[in-house]
């Protein structure tokens, strides 16, 4: 081959390389490309990127740990979730006009998850505390209660107080505002258990010394599970109120969870849900014809 030809024939060839070089580059930046947005489509949802659309009406989900009799558990014939909130949101729900689908879920996850946008609403006998109003946006307050001290009955005498716990072990449920209270004290140490029945029974069989928990739940179970022989020695730790809670964004939805609530309350209805589970009636406030615990706002006016 002449050295004419032989030049042609480089020239040709090197064209071709570049050309292909240039293909393959395109190709390969479109494919990366690509790829990120479909590895971005597939990331675990974040508060700014909730995955339900807020609603006020239809189908709804309702998170709820059914392990904390008389609010809610799992009724063992028919498995269903029953309680006195469940009844509470269901004549809650009727005059909203939404219908409440309920899941059993853990509780320690339950506002993270609800933030996220797994669950519509969350009902389960759920403080309201500053640090959770973070997360989430409460209705207003449905529930008063309280921190109380459980021990085993032969302890009773001695294990009377939160001084007399010192160097003792006390459980809790995880993620409760009960727990975050025991915490706050140093001189016991503090084992956490999924559910407050798991601690009760953690308490009977020696593994701690003592329980805190929200009061009717704690005398629930005294009373249902006598053959625990657990007695409640110091009472009123802390004064709680209970709340509805729905994500922040999900205003109108709130709206209408707080103006049914105030309807339950005043016909009556929230009465008769509470003398059914707890078998008195409720304070003046959440009586027939009544007003309501104190909002939010109020209770921050009052310095509570």
């Amino acid at each position: 081959m002449s050295s004419k030809y032989r030049m042609s024939f480089l020239l040709v060839l090197m064209s071709a390389l570049l050309l292909s070089l240039s293909v393959f580059s395109q190709a390969s930046a479109q494919f990366s490309i690509t790829g990120a947005v479909s590895v971005a489509a597939r990331m675990t949802p974040t508060p700014q990127m909730p995955a339900r659309p807020c609603r006020a009406t239809g189908e709804l989900i309702v998170g709820t740990d059914a392990a904390y009799p008389p609010f809610e558990n799992i009724n063992t014939e028919t498995g269903e979730i029953e309680g006195f909130d469940i009844d509470l949101l269901n004549a809650i729900a009727e005059k909203a006009g939404f219908t409440p689908i309920y899941r059993n879920v853990p509780f320690d996850t339950i506002f993270t998850n609800l933030a996220v946008g797994q669950y519509d609403i969350v009902i389960s006998a759920t403080t309201i505390t500053e640090e959770r109003k973070q997360t989430v946006l409460f209705s207003n307050p449905y529930f008063a209660a309280a921190q109380v001290l459980t021990v085993r009955a032969a302890d009773a005498e001695t294990l009377n107080s939160l001084e007399a716990l010192e160097g003792k072990k006390v459980g809790v449920q995880k993620g409760t505002t009960g727990a975050d209270f025991a915490k706050s004290f140093q001189v016991f140490e503090v084992l956490e258990y999924e559910t407050t029945p798991e601690a009760f029974r953690a308490l009977a069989n020696g593994d701690v010394d003592a329980v805190i928990a929200d009061d009717v739940p704690s005398k629930t179970t005294l009373i249902n599970n006598p053959e625990l022989k657990l007695a409640i020695t110091a009472e009123a730790l802390t004064v709680e109120y209970y709340g509805i809670a729905v994500r922040l964004e999900c205003t109108e939805l709130i709206k209408a969870i707080n103006t049914a609530l105030a309807e339950v309350i005043e016909e009556g209805t929230y009465a008769e849900i509470y003398r059914k589970y707890f078998g008195v009636d409720p304070v003046e406030e959440l009586q027939k014809g009544g007003k309501g615990l104190p909002s939010q706002e109020e209770q921050s006016k009052e310095g509570k």
